[in-house]
């Protein structure tokens, strides 16, 4: 995924729009892509602010997820900004900074897109707000089913404590 940057170059203050479509397979390796699947959509602009180039943009991806209450896989779209700065440099050998480096009229965001939406990735999914999970007993899933467990059975590791509660 390369942006040419030409003409936003030339011109404090341009903009140049820009969109990608592509499979998952030309960002991940295989083994990352059991949380995404079909097409990600790319759209976005080059802005000239003088010093820097900004790349900033949106990430359109559809993601295949286990929930964690009940653990059933459904898919969610997420719609992910990113946003970097990058700047021209003759030697690219030399680290500078937290700013990304380029040489010539293209700038290759394909790092930028595949880590921006790693780290998008949710710590915690769920399904549903209303999901109510797996039994704690027999393990069944109660969205679909019920039980016959008894829910309210106390933990025998507190019973030293219901001790110390009870009033003779």
């Amino acid at each position: 995924m390369k942006i040419n940057v030409s003409s936003v170059k030339k011109e404090i203050g341009s903009r140049h729009p820009f969109t990608f479509q592509c499979e998952i397979a030309q960002l991940f390796e295989e083994n990352e892509q059991q949380w995404t699947n079909g097409q990600i959509a790319i759209e976005g602009f080059a802005i000239n602010n003088g010093r820097l180039l900004e790349i900033e943009g949106t990430i359109n991806v559809k993601a295949l997820l286990s929930c964690g209450r009940c653990l059933e896989q459904f898919e969610a779209d997420f719609k992910i900004p990113f946003h970097e700065f990058f700047k021209e440099d003759m030697d690219l050998n030399q680290p500078k900074d937290d700013i990304s480096l380029f040489q010539g009229d293209e700038i290759d965001i394909s790092n930028l897109i595949r880590e921006t939406i790693v780290l998008s990735e949710p710590l915690r999914t769920v399904c549903s707000e209303d999901c109510k999970g797996l039994c704690p007993r027999c393990g069944i899933n109660l969205n679909t089913t019920s039980c016959e467990c008894e829910r309210d059975l106390p933990d025998p590791r507190l019973d030293a404590l219901k001790k110390l509660l009870k009033k003779d």
